[in-house]
C-alpha cells in the first residue's frame, strides 16, 4: 500500500472516530439535561409531598375527633336495642301480672 493511501485510511479512521466522539458528547450532554430535569422534578415531588404528609396529618388529628363522636352514637345505638328489647318483655310481664 502507498504512503499516500495509508495516509487517507488514517485520516479516514480519525474522522469516523471524531464522529463517533462528536456524538458521544452530544449524548453525554443530553444525559446531563435529563439528570437535570429530574433533579428539579424530584425537589418539586419531595415539596409537594411534604405538603401532602402535612395536610394528611391534619385529617387524621380530625379523624379521632370524628371516632370518638361515634363510638360515643354506637353505645347510644346499644343502649336503644336493649331497650327495644327490654321493653316489650316488660310490657308482657306487665300484662300478665294485671290477669291474675
Amino acid at each position: 500500500m502507498s504512503m499516500k493511501r495509508q495516509l487517507r485510511e488514517l485520516n479516514r479512521k480519525q474522522d469516523d472516530q471524531l464522529v463517533k466522539l462528536t456524538s458521544l458528547e452530544t449524548s453525554v450532554g443530553d444525559v446531563h439535561k435529563t439528570l437535570s430535569t429530574i433533579s428539579v422534578t424530584l425537589g418539586k415531588q419531595e415539596e409537594n409531598l411534604k405538603e401532602h404528609m402535612r395536610r394528611t396529618e391534619l385529617l387524621e388529628k380530625g379523624m379521632e375527633k370524628v371516632h370518638s363522636h361515634v363510638t360515643v352514637v354506637q353505645g347510644i345505638g346499644s343502649i336503644l336495642k336493649w331497650i327495644a328489647v327490654v321493653a316489650p318483655v316488660i310490657g308482657a310481664v306487665t300484662k300478665l301480672m294485671k290477669f291474675w
